[in-house]
């Protein structure tokens, strides 16, 4: 995260980043790039490298507080910044990309489909965005459409005038699930190539006869194992709980489905920046999947394994809900119509 965007005043400082390293530990970033590696250190640091003027105290003390955050993402750096008081000048950095939005929308089909079969039936729309989505809600082009509307906004309990506005903040949480999910979906598949990498040196060559090389190769596996199961196991959760019935929304629907994001949304951020950190220093110290056994080892034990007992800990371990077995039927109602750089 460019530390520019924050409310820190040091010239020096405002050149850098904050980061998380491979170790899971938050950084200042003083330089990267290729073949030069990343020059980091600790933000207690800071005072031997910059001049010490009125504003370094004061600037370290708002790293320090951000230092605990799990991750720099937009969501989670939006709460945190708001939970300690902390203002920013640019709010775009809590913002995704147009290009990124569009990628995301087929995620987000959970939630536009139904909506979008519920207002206009069977009729074959090709939405491909939100805007172009909320722009229907704003301007119904069928008066069947604006009937489901206003009974919609009544349900709601706001004025049909806001319900724009409403949909489009119960859009932003699912874009922030969907954000989440892309990079699960990435980086899932990435863990089990770094497990079975890292298995076929350790039953592939002399190591398999080391039993302390042996144990630190089955302990990351069985680490990085359960933070990938239990990611999973969060996301189909929620795929479950988030599904909207619009037939028989009402405000109590929706309150569940926010709760059920925002209280996911840490565990999520947290999982997902140890995973994505261990996944792209892999890709960089190991581009072709290659490298001796001795190397191998010593990347498993001292890049790999730290930080992973504290990611297990930030994720208690959750069971699969099915939330169709204990969902009870509720009759038709009379009147109503058609049905997210990690630093």
């Amino acid at each position: 995260m460019p530390i520019q965007v924050l409310p820190v005043g040091h010239a020096g400082l405002r050149r850098t980043r904050l980061v998380k390293n491979v170790r899971l530990e938050t950084k200042i970033e003083m330089f990267s790039g290729e073949g030069v590696g990343s020059g980091q250190i600790a933000i207690e640091d800071a005072p031997e490298h910059f001049s010490r003027d009125d504003t370094l105290r004061d600037d370290m003390r708002v790293l320090s507080d951000l230092s605990v955050l799990p991750s720099f993402d937009c969501d989670t750096l939006r709460r945190g910044l708001r939970q300690r008081g902390i203002n920013v000048e640019q709010e775009t950095i809590f913002k995704l990309s147009d290009a990124k939005i569009q990628e995301l929308f087929p995620l987000m089909r959970r939630i536009t489909r139904p909506l979008i079969k519920h207002l206009y039936g069977d009729e074959d729309l090709d939405i491909n965005d939100t805007r172009t989505l909320l722009a229907l809600v704003q301007n119904p082009d069928h008066d069947k459409v604006r009937d489901r509307l206003d009974r919609m906004a009544t349900t709601l309990g706001v004025p049909i005038a806001k319900l724009p506005t409403y949909l489009e903040d119960f859009g932003d949480l699912y874009l922030s699930l969907s954000y989440f999910e892309n990079y699960f979906i990435d980086l899932a598949p990435k863990v089990e190539q770094m497990i079975l990498w890292a298995k076929d040196v350790a039953e592939g060559s002399h190591l398999r006869n080391d039993p302390t090389s042996h144990k630190t190769f089955s302990d990351v596996e069985r680490r990085l194992r359960y933070i990938k199961d239990n990611l999973d196991t969060r996301f189909k959760n929620l795929s479950e709980v988030t599904k909207v019935n619009w037939e028989l929304l009402d405000v109590s629907m929706f309150q569940k489905v926010q709760k059920s994001i925002l209280a996911e949304q840490i565990y999520l951020a947290t999982g997902l920046c140890g995973l994505a950190v261990k996944i792209y220093e892999w890709e960089r110290v190991f581009p072709n999947a290659g490298g001796s056994p001795d190397r191998v080892l010593e990347f498993v034990g001292s890049e790999l394994r730290p930080g992973l007992d504290n990611l297990v800990r930030g994720l208690p371990k959750v069971e699969v809900v099915n939330t169709r077995a204990k969902r009870p039927s509720r009759p038709d109602r009379a009147g109503r119509g058609g049905e997210k750089v990690w630093g």
